[in-house]
Order: C-alpha cells, then structure tokens, then sequence
C-alpha cells in the first residue's frame, strides 16, 4: 500500500470513528459508504489558507493596485482560497474506493473502526 493510500485509510477510520460514537452503532456497508472523507492534503489546504489570507489583507490595504476593481477581484480570490483551504475538498468513501483499485480497503476501514471502538 501507497504512503498516500494509508493516508487516505487514516483519514478515514478517523471518520468512521466519529460516525460510530455519533450513530451509536456499528456502521454497516452502506452506511460506511456514504461517509465524506478528505481527500486534499494538508499542504495544500496550508498554503491556500496562507495565500487566502494574504490576499484578503492586501484587498484591504489597496496593496498592489489601488483601484477598487483590483481590490474586489484580490477579496474574492483571497475569500475563495481561503474558503476552499479550510474546507477543503471532501469526497464520499465509496466514490473514492469505486476509482481507485484497491483490495478490500473497505474490509480494512471497517476492521480497524470496530478494533478502536472496542478498546
């Protein structure tokens, strides 16, 4: 398995884990499925936060075109990456699991959910 296929099954145990101590049962198939996992980064969910944050400041200041055309096209693209780092970008398990090759990943999340709930 990929560095990055272990990240992604990390990712998502984490939010099998949350789901289950919400539901108060064990997920089944379907229900492990439909669950929304992050699937961008973190290193660039940083630097869209940074670059958001940058061009928000620099709107505000008039900093480097001082015309107010400049500055609105500067905020929205500051309030967009700001908004997109921080939330990033979520995808449903199945959907990802369905476009990626893997062999029994979903057998693999749900063992490891069941093995950190019951301890």
């Amino acid at each position: 398995m990929t560095r990055r296929q272990e990240k992604f099954q990390e990712r998502a145990v984490k939010v099998g884990i949350r789901a289950v101590r919400r539901r108060r049962h064990m997920l089944d198939e379907e229900e492990l499925r439909s669950l929304k996992v992050q699937v961008m980064p973190a290193l660039p969910r940083i630097l869209l936060v940074t670059v958001g944050a940058l061009a928000l400041i620099g709107a505000f200041c008039g900093w480097p075109g001082d015309s107010s055309e400049m500055q609105f096209l500067e905020g929205l693209l500051g309030a967009g990456s700001l908004s997109f780092g921080l939330f990033g970008v979520r995808r449903t398990l199945g959907a990802v699991l369905d476009s990626v090759s893997t062999v029994d990943v979903l057998g693999l999340i749900a063992q490891a959910i069941g093995d950190a709930i019951d301890s």
